[in-house]
């Protein structure tokens, strides 16, 4: 199931009154936090990776609303892992969104003081630039390139810590902490 700690702004979109703890026992993909940007006065769910920081940017109007970003952010989870290479995370990844989607609290503050930092890139991205003009996955490319301090008071990019994952998860299973691998198909 994904779970999704979401801020206040965003779970009055979704007209949620109360939110559960979040859950710890979850695997590596599925634990993000979801938040809400304002650009040119159209709201853009700014969803955050709660290990690696890795961020996607989705605009209500592109997906019909709040209650649609949850299908798209697995629609942009699969297309990072297939235009990165990673092809073998899609069957864990559609069985992690096929189960309900759990909305809790956002207890980890230290995560949204990294997407405020990242909200002043975008803001600067964005700015005298038209709504219809922006291009959002160039923005997400630069935004995952940009350094982000870790927990060891050191400097990474979201999409290098990412990738790092993904590729000790497919060298050793067992390296990944917290993570159920699917076993390959036979054919």
């Amino acid at each position: 199931m994904p779970q999704f700690r979401i801020t206040q702004k965003f779970s009055k979109d979704l007209k949620i009154k109360t939110l559960e703890e979040p859950s710890s026992n979850l695997s590596f993909l599925d634990d993000w936090f979801i938040d809400v940007i304002r650009i040119d006065r159209k709201k853009v769910a700014f969803i955050t990776h709660a290990n690696t920081l890795l961020s996607f940017l989705i605009p209500y109007s592109h997906v019909g609303g709040a209650s649609k970003v949850a299908l798209a952010i697995k629609d942009k989870l699969i297309k990072f892992i297939f235009d990165n290479k990673f092809p073998q995370y899609q069957e864990q990844i559609e069985a992690i969104f096929v189960k309900d989607t759990l909305y809790c609290k956002t207890k980890d503050r230290s995560v949204l003081g990294h997407m405020n930092d990242f909200k002043v890139f975008i803001e600067g991205y964005t700015y005298k630039v038209p709504f219809d003009k922006i291009d959002w996955d160039a923005m997400m490319v630069q935004l995952n390139n940009t350094l982000a301090g870790d927990s060891k008071g050191g400097y990474n990019r979201p999409i290098d810590l990412m990738l790092d994952f993904l590729r000790r998860s497919v060298k050793s299973p067992y390296d990944a902490s917290n993570v159920i691998m699917f076993p390959k198909k036979v054919k």
